[in-house]
């Protein structure tokens, strides 16, 4: 049962308040997996008790000018937590031949590609996505259907096989080339900061050397790709 109600005495008899009762397991399934693959921020007690702080001085200050808003956001470190539900992949894109140059962002470009069918990979699953020859972290995108379509963006696209995705940090990728994220070099500091029985791959291997023989898509642990993802959201 999800309702908007509280138990309170205006929540159960006076205000307007909706709910939905379900009792088709699947459906609660579906939505309990929906729910758990949400990226969420982790408060601690101090974020909390650091913004009472800072709401009662906004009140204190704004004490007749009622209509101005406290904005909590502004006082919250905006570190998404990744979900343990999905799978994490660095994906390289360009080639030695074709690389992938300043102004290119994996926010236009919404299909990710592979030169076969790829059968691990599955709606919310995300991409650390890899630039060939310069090295760089192009950004993180998010896997937005089940399945493949085949299609060509150009001529000698060999990448036919594409997945739908959306990018999760535009504000990084919209100019990636201004930073100094490489891939390889966040795997050394992985490494060198990890906690005991992490690792750099979901085979417990600490490095990425297959990508440098072609590999299209490594699987690689929530771990380092969370160190990732906060690397590019402390730049942010």
């Amino acid at each position: 049962m999800i309702t908007s109600g509280n138990f309170t005495d205006n929540g159960l008899r006076h205000n307007h308040e909706y709910g939905v009762f379900l009792d088709n397991e699947t459906l609660q399934r579906e939505l309990a997996d929906q729910i758990a693959g949400l990226l969420w921020i982790e408060l601690s007690f101090q974020d909390v008790t650091s913004l009472n702080k800072k709401a009662d001085e906004f009140m204190k200050e704004h004490m007749v000018v009622r209509q101005l808003l406290f904005k909590a956001g502004d006082y919250i470190s905006d570190r998404r937590i990744l979900p343990d539900s999905c799978k994490y992949f660095v994906k390289p894109l360009g080639s030695a031949n074709r690389p992938v140059k300043e102004g290119y962002t994996v926010i236009d470009d919404n299909y990710i590609g592979f030169s076969r069918e790829r059968f691990d990979i599955s709606e919310g699953d995300l991409f650390i996505c890899h630039a060939v020859k310069t090295g760089n972290v192009l950004g993180i995108c998010r896997v937005l259907e089940n399945g493949q379509k085949e299609s060509t963006d150009f001529e000698g696209d060999h990448w036919n096989y594409k997945f739908k995705t959306e990018c999760i940090t535009e504000e990084y990728s919209r100019h990636w080339w201004d930073y100094d994220l490489k891939t390889f070099q966040l795997v050394r500091e992985f490494n060198e900061s990890k906690k005991q029985g992490e690792h750099v791959t979901n085979r417990g291997m600490d490095s990425l050397g297959a990508l440098q023989f072609g590999g299209q898509a490594l699987r690689v642990t929530r771990e380092f790709t969370q160190f990732i993802m906060d690397k590019i959201g402390n730049l942010q």
